[in-house]
This record gives structure tokens, sequence and C-alpha cells, in this order.
């Protein structure tokens, strides 16, 4: 995608002490910062005490391409680290939430400009429509609003 719009990344929950230092490297690649939207990009010092302090990394970057970390987003998911990702809407792309906790596919998700995960009516129509019993329905429904892989991020854990 050749437009660039904002994006933030968080990373968190178990990080093998052995990625570490390919992980600073995926980071400083995309060039994004530890501070803010517009602030310098991250040094690798900066990176290495952020993960060694044991809380969830949050990157910025105000000129993401297509409002992905597209490079340091597969590093993480090759990797089975858990991240999350939001991108705000710019002309026709809807702002999305990215999931990932270390297994399968990252989740993609509808969003709203203040970062929370939203669901299409229809897809709730549908379920609403369907045959299935009440329990069903309800059951499915809330699967659909909060997804097993969207559960609250972890802070950095170095393992190994």
């Amino acid at each position: 995608m050749g437009d660039r719009y904002p994006a933030e990344i968080h990373i968190g929950g178990p990080v093998p002490q052995t990625t570490v230092h390919d992980l600073i490297e995926a980071i400083l690649a995309e060039r994004a910062s530890l501070e803010d939207y517009g602030c310098p990009p991250a040094s690798q010092q900066q990176l290495t005490e952020s993960l060694q302090a044991g809380t969830v990394l949050t990157l910025f970057d105000d000129q993401a391409s297509g409002g992905q970390f597209e490079g340091l987003e597969a590093f993480l998911a090759g990797h089975g680290i858990h991240f999350e990702r939001h991108s705000d809407a710019y002309c026709e792309f809807d702002a999305e939430n990215i999931h990932y906790r270390g297994t399968g596919k990252p989740l993609v998700m509808l969003a709203d400009q203040a970062g929370n995960d939203v669901v299409r009516c229809q897809e709730i129509l549908e379920i609403l429509d369907s045959p299935a019993d009440g329990t069903t329905k309800l059951a499915a429904v809330r699967s659909l609003a909060a997804p097993p892989q969207a559960t609250p991020l972890t802070p950095i854990q170095l393992t190994g």
C-alpha cells in the first residue's frame, strides 16, 4: 500500500530472550517512536530498556505504510509474540484493530477512531435470524463481540 497514515502497535506477553536482538532490529526497521506520534524513532538503547522493563511496549508511527507495521507484524506472528495494532481510518480505509495472541492467524476487526473494536450490525442480524436456539445465538453474539483473541494484552515477560 502506498498510502501512509497513523498506526500504533502494542507488544506484550512472553518474549523468548533469544529473539530480543532480532525483535529490536525489526522495530528499528519500522522507525517507530516510543513516545507518541510525530516523535523521533526509538533507539536501540531505548528499546532494550523498554523490553527489560516488563511492561506492554507501545510504538507509534504517524506515517505507517498502509497503517501497518508489516515487517514487524510478520516477525511477531512468526515468533508467536503477542501484539495488537490499531490503524486510523484514512480515505477509503476503515480503522482497524489486529489482535494476535501467539497462535493461529491475527484477528482483524473494524475499529472506531478511539481504538474500540466494532462489530457490523449485519453480522449480528445474521446470527439473530439463524434457526439456532436463543442460548446458541447469545453465545455466537458474545464470541463475535468479545473474541478470545481480543483478551487483554499482558506485559512483556522475557523467557528462556
